[in-house]
């Protein structure tokens, strides 16, 4: 392994920290040989997804295929070590460098410096860069001295505030973000343009049961919940007041999504989602009184078919795009629910799905789609053509590393908000000029 020199921001004489975790990483590289044909550095695939879940912030490290004769440890291992020496070498660098600085810069200055990817990566044209993560109520509130140089250095997300104990969906609209938390049973919402935090749906008229699926519409505002314990879609306002709700136990088995028009006529309603419980179809209902419209859609794997249908967005050119998770593929209806195309088969390739759960749509026409297993969102265009990926498996929760990735918005700039349940974050992406 080469030893770096000198290390731009930090001062030379402080250099023999970076050369010597350089040597110490080179030494854990050799010993964490797992003796399998694949290159050093490549990904090593879980032999067990189930231990990739978080358990209350504690991760279980998965064991690689290749690494599991007895008493030896897989070449992660040493993976994971190595980042861990480079990172406090880092980590006292910056210190240094802090150190002689009269004022330190700030928390979106020291993540942008930090992590600056771009996607697609070269030589195709940049569209996206990461830009920030979102944690809980203090990152939307700021933060006081001291704990934002914690959270860079050591990667503590400790003191964060409230937010995101056990995030599921998310939607957003102009900046607000907002996220279905299972376990607090309510809305968290990030309004970043006003600096605030608050909650919907906590107690009072429109007290949720068990948040699932949610929508913005963006014509009027309002928010469109679906209540999987009260089997109804429910309404608030733009100032988070309980209006109504649609639908019931008689109407749905299990609902589990909603979305709603971009010109606030309709909304989609999915019932039969994950666990292939009750029906599985898309039932549709006027937004503005409730009304039911029509259906489309069942159980199967045939063209029209579902099996474990999970989300729904609306196409720039009024498509809808179904995330059929069963069957590993994306389908394709038009506004009255007629069938046009599906893309997508099970794997691991570009283009391919491992779980397809969350999807969305850009004003451009292209179609994001999330994998829980593989880690990662895929943009398509319109047709079902694959353009790029962003993301992957990771095990320090990081910028670009996560864990069980389940909801995707894509805000009115084109700017992409990425949620993660196993880490418990949102990663923000902004479009380039």
């Amino acid at each position: 392994m080469a030893i770096p020199g000198n290390v731009k921001g930090i001062p030379s004489k402080y250099n023999f920290v970076i050369a010597s975790a350089a040597k110490q990483s080179s030494k854990l590289a050799d010993s964490a040989d797992c003796g399998s044909s694949r290159p050093f550095g490549a990904f090593h695939e879980p032999s067990d997804y189930s231990s990739l879940r978080a358990k209350r912030g504690k991760l279980r490290s998965p064991r690689c295929r290749h690494c599991e004769t007895a008493g030896r440890g897989s070449r992660d291992d040493g993976l994971i070590s190595l980042k861990r020496v480079v990172l406090r070498a880092l980590a006292a660098g910056a210190v240094f460098a802090l150190a002689g600085c009269a004022v330190a810069p700030s928390e979106p200055e020291r993540t942008a410096a930090a992590v600056q990817p771009v996607f697609p990566a070269p030589p195709a044209a940049a569209r996206f860069r990461f830009e920030r993560t979102l944690y809980g109520a203090k990152d939307v509130l700021g933060q006081a001295e001291g704990a934002a140089l914690r959270k860079f250095l050591h990667h503590d997300h400790q003191g964060t505030g409230p937010g995101l104990a056990s995030p599921h969906a998310l939607a957003v609209d102009h900046g607000r973000v907002f996220v279905s938390d299972l376990a607090e049973r309510q809305i968290d919402v990030f309004d970043i343009p006003g600096r605030r935090y608050y909650r919907i749906g906590a107690a009072g008229p429109g007290t949720l049961q068990k948040p699932l699926g949610l929508s913005i519409d963006r014509a009027a505002g309002r928010l469109f919940v679906a209540d999987a314990g009260a089997n109804a879609v429910l309404v608030f306002d733009e100032q988070g007041q309980y209006q109504r709700s649609i639908g019931g136990p008689q109407w749905f088995t299990h609902l589990f999504s909603v979305t709603a028009d971009p010109d606030g006529e309709r909304i989609y309603a999915i019932d039969g989602g994950e666990g292939g419980k009750g029906e599985a179809r898309v039932r549709v209902f006027a937004a503005r009184d409730g009304r039911h419209l029509f259906d489309f859609g069942e159980r199967g794997s045939g063209p029209g078919e579902f099996n474990t249908p999970y989300d729904l967005a609306v196409g720039s050119g009024g498509q809808l795009y179904v995330t059929d998770s069963g069957n590993f593929r994306v389908q394709t209806f038009d506004h009255q629910g007629k069938y046009l195309r599906s893309f997508g088969t099970v794997g691991t390739r570009p283009g391919q799905f491992g779980r397809p759960k969350a999807i969305a749509a850009d004003a451009a026409g292209e179609v994001y789609v999330v994998d829980a297993l593989l880690g990662n969102f895929q943009v398509f265009d319109a047709r079902g053509a694959f353009l790029f990926a962003v993301g992957g498996h990771g095990e320090d929760g990081g910028p670009l590393s996560y864990l069980l990735p389940s909801g995707i918005a894509i805000d009115a700039d084109g700017s992409v908000y990425f949620l993660d349940q196993g880490y418990r974050k949102i990663d923000v992406f902004r479009p380039l000029p």
